[in-house]
């Protein structure tokens, strides 16, 4: 019953999308991934909210993409945990080398698209890779039309507005 907050995420004070920047949105991240917030507000703008960076924003949804995984969390079931296997191997401790700890070990990896790229760089950094995808976005996403209802209740609201 408590009312939902909110909070400044993955904003910083570069004037650039640079290593600084990703530096402090990354540092950001650190400070929100331990709580839940109904929403954020700020994301992808910089120079303290002067400058608003689209490379940024698409940052910050890599960003949140980890958040969001985090919030999962992971299972403390039998599975998971694999207290046998623990017991029958004591001491010796070489989890890492059992099949139980290879299957389950990529079922909750979180692997960004930018932060952890999948294939080779070409020698770009992340600032780079951001703002070529950004480009690609740019120029191939069509937004769905919003329906007639809105437009003409939109171009009403303009009406109401140019009469005073």
């Amino acid at each position: 019953g408590l009312p939902a907050s909110q909070q400044t995420a993955f904003a910083c004070f570069s004037k650039t999308m640079s290593q600084d920047a990703v530096a402090e949105m990354t540092w950001d991240l650190a400070k929100l991934s331990g709580s839940r917030f109904a929403s954020y507000w700020g994301a992808g703008t910089m120079d303290s909210g002067m400058v608003y960076s689209p490379s940024g924003l698409v940052y910050a949804n890599e960003l949140a993409s980890l958040t969001r995984r985090n919030w999962k969390g992971v299972a403390a079931d039998e599975e998971n945990l694999a207290a046998d296997m623990i017991q029958n191997l004591r001491g010796d401790g070489m989890y890492i080398m059992e099949m139980h700890t290879a299957e389950h070990s990529v079922q909750d990896l979180w692997r960004g698209r930018y932060a952890i790229p999948k294939g080779p760089m070409d020698g770009k950094d992340l600032s780079e890779r951001l703002d070529e995808h950004v480009k690609t976005i740019l120029e191939t996403h069509h937004p769905t039309p919003l329906p007639e209802s809105t437009l003409k209740a939109l171009k009403n609201i303009a009406a109401d507005a140019e009469r005073g």
